[in-house]
């Protein structure tokens, strides 16, 4: 390549790099409004239903549909993105434009639920379109630092765009603390260890879950509560926020029992429903060469009544939009891991049921 078609091609990336750094402040603000927006809509959503520990499975039947057709599922989801981009890009701030593109996306997610819940919808819509617009889309296509186009942003708009930043800097350093914890990872500290069999590389999500709960002390469990005889304290599942924590936290009490049958006696004193063969054995699962056996413990998470399906969860994310997704499943089930010679599991895994 000639030199001088070098200069220029390194001028031009340079100064595309400049334009995209430029950008980069208000394209996280767009990213962090819309997440804000989803989740409030989605808070509210689940704060529509009738019980404070429950909630319509129904509301989410549309997003059901949408995950059995994949691209479909990848569109929608993009929509809630590539929309307010395409409107930062073009500059159009119209309330009214911003207001009706939320109330159709979020409507979706209401439309094959109850009337009440459906009228719901489009005002959770219109409602997170509003906190929407005064949080990003009122400033389509202005500058979010200095001048530009004529137009000095107020101070309150450049701190909030600061604070935008701030908070996508402390997420993304969460994320780097997190790498590099799982990176460090050299086994699991508890005793007897979490046993990792499968070819591909341990989730980092579990690694750091094996580092944060070592043993069952440090498990979220319900102390004093009533279980049979010499067995382990239940878990406290309001608290458990995670199939990782599901999967270490059930692991580690289950340690203190011993072989299947009291394994399967702590499970059904939750209210879990163990596999058994027609004389009452635990119907266990293996490959004939197995050096393992499994058995399975499920429970339904969903239940119809007066017409609506109520929804009693075990795993409560934390963030509401994750919370709302989960609702996807009416069951969830453990698949605890036993050495064919043994009485302490070497591993729990979890599944959930959405077909």
């Amino acid at each position: 390549m000639p030199k001088e078609a070098l200069k220029r091609t390194v001028r031009k990336a340079f100064i595309a790099l400049l334009a995209f750094l430029r950008y980069l402040p208000r394209l996280i603000r767009i990213c962090l409004g819309v997440f804000l927006c989803l989740n409030l809509a989605a808070w509210a959503v689940l704060t529509l239903f009738p019980k404070p520990d429950a909630a319509i499975a129904s509301a989410n039947s549309l997003m059901f549909a949408a995950l059995l057709l994949l691209l479909p599922a990848l569109l929608y989801g993009a929509m809630f993105l590539a929309l307010p981009i395409a409107f930062d890009i073009r500059g159009i701030r119209s309330l009214r434009a911003h207001v009706a593109v939320w109330t159709v996306l979020v409507g979706l997610w209401c439309i094959a639920a109850p009337t009440p819940t459906q009228l719901a919808g489009v005002g959770i819509g219109a409602a997170s379109g509003l906190v929407y617009w005064l949080l990003a889309g009122r400033l389509a296509g202005q500058p979010d630092l200095g001048r530009g186009g004529g137009v000095v942003l107020h101070p309150g708009d450049r701190l909030l765009t600061a604070l935008f930043v701030v908070a996508a800097i402390v997420l993304t350093g969460q994320w780097a603390v997190g790498k590099v914890r799982a990176s460090m990872f050299d086994g699991d500290p508890g005793t007897p260890a979490y046993v990792w069999t499968y070819r591909r590389e341990m989730p980092n999500s579990l690694k750091l879950t094996l580092m944060d709960y070592p043993d069952a002390a440090s498990c979220p469990v319900l102390e004093g509560a009533d279980m049979p005889e010499g067995l382990p304290p239940p878990l406290d599942w309001p608290r458990v926020h995670s199939h990782s924590v599901a999967k270490v936290c059930v692991f580690r009490p289950l340690q203190a029992t011993e072989g299947l049958e009291a394994a399967a006696a702590w499970f059904e004193a939750q209210g879990f429903r163990v596999s058994r063969e027609e004389g009452g054995q635990i119907r266990t699962y293996g490959h004939r060469n197995s050096p393992e056996i499994r058995f399975d413990a499920g429970r339904r998470l969903r239940s119809e009544q007066n017409g609506a399906f109520v929804y009693s969860p075990l795993i409560l994310p934390k963030l509401p939009l994750a919370r709302l997704f989960s609702h996807m499943a009416y069951g969830m089930s453990f698949n605890i891991y036993y050495p064919v010679e043994g009485n302490r599991p070497l591993r729990v895994e979890t599944s959930s049921s959405t077909l």
